[in-house]
């Protein structure tokens, strides 16, 4: 068998696309980076301009816009749904971009900056009803009472004894000593049952 018998392959199988479908992804690519200026660009003029006329001598029998229109036909596509797109696409990347800016901005914020926020809020909210009970001639701290319930009361009185037991370090040794006594007399949770039968047996 001679050399001149051997088949050699002229393709090779590969992954990658080829080279036409290349070229038409980059062209779609940079129509609609194009179609995304304001149309007093060259670029953009020279993509929506359509020749009229007789054609003079000189000039291309097809144009970017003649090529691109047929191309389109074949993807069936057309000019306003391409810029509808792309004027979506722009809309998306620019609120995309705010939101992105929000939140880099919330990022930068110390962690209790909500926290602070509202509790500026409530201070204010609070001097504004003083002032006008102060007005009135009556007292905000009774006035602010009649519009919370028993029950919240009853938590809130909770919180505050909570508070006044709070751990401010070592002092002495009696203090530590109270301390410990008091946390755990509260955990003590009496059977009133037994209390009773040992009350009536006495």
């Amino acid at each position: 068998m001679g050399i001149l018998s051997i088949f050699f392959h002229t393709q090779h199988p590969s992954n990658q696309l080829p080279a036409e479908e290349k070229t038409r992804k980059r062209q779609w690519e940079w129509i609609g980076h194009t179609l995304r200026k304001s149309p007093n660009f060259i670029t953009r003029q020279a993509l929506t301009w359509n020749r009229e006329g007789k054609r003079k001598r000189g000039r291309p029998k097809n144009t970017l816009r003649g090529e691109i229109e047929a191309d389109m036909k074949r993807m069936n596509n057309d000019w306003k749904e391409l810029e509808r797109i792309t004027q979506d696409r722009n809309e998306a990347r620019k609120s995309n971009h705010i939101q992105v800016v929000e939140e880099d901005k919330r990022s930068k914020l110390p962690s209790n900056w909500e926290v602070r926020q509202k509790r500026l809020q409530w201070e204010e909210e609070d001097e504004l009803f003083r002032l006008e009970c102060n007005q009135q001639k009556i007292d905000p701290d009774r006035m602010r009472a009649l519009n919370v319930s028993a029950e919240i009361a009853d938590r809130l009185e909770i919180r505050r004894r909570k508070k006044c037991n709070t751990d401010e370090g070592f002092s002495t040794y009696a203090d530590a000593s109270h301390r410990k006594y008091l946390k755990m007399t509260k955990q003590i949770k009496p059977d009133l049952i037994a209390y009773q039968k040992e009350k009536e047996k006495l």
